[in-house]
């Protein structure tokens, strides 16, 4: 809940990351300590990728869980909900549905505009990343 959205994006860089290592260590305790964080990680990233207004923050998300998707692979989607909750919000960036696309803002002019969609053009672009990513991490009956 920082108020700018620079330390935001880097928090979750920084805790996908550390999750990521702790998952790639093959210790366990490394492993515990992934589960423990990942059950808490994921749930806030899908949270904050519907809920966040700031672009550049739900960037941040995305790509994180497109990384871990890549690195932790099947570590991640063995998690019960976690497939079901990364394409839900997937499935609400490609309706529109999320609260950095809300459109209800009153227009502000030609550059405002063009503005707006580069950055819905780039949110869809990063949550179009994560479907291969996920596709990847499953056994493909369970995708």
């Amino acid at each position: 809940d920082y108020p700018d959205d620079e330390v935001r994006s880097a928090a979750v860089h920084a805790c996908a990351q550390f999750l990521t290592s702790y998952c790639k260590s093959g210790q366990p305790d490394g492993m515990e300590a992934y589960k423990k964080g990942v059950a808490e990680f994921i749930p806030k990233l899908t949270e904050t990728v519907e809920e966040e207004e700031e672009t550049a923050v739900v960037l941040a998300c995305l790509e994180a869980i497109t990384d871990m998707l890549k690195e932790c692979k099947h570590d991640l989607t063995c998690l019960p909900s976690f497939p079901e909750r990364i394409v839900g919000c997937v499935t609400k960036i490609m309706k529109g549905e999320c609260a950095c696309q809300d459109d209800s803002e009153e227009e502000e002019g030609m550059e405002e505009d063009l503005d707006t969609s580069e950055q819905d053009e780039m949110v869809f672009e990063y949550a179009g990343d994560v479907l291969p990513s996920l596709g990847k991490a499953m056994t493909p009956d369970k995708f």
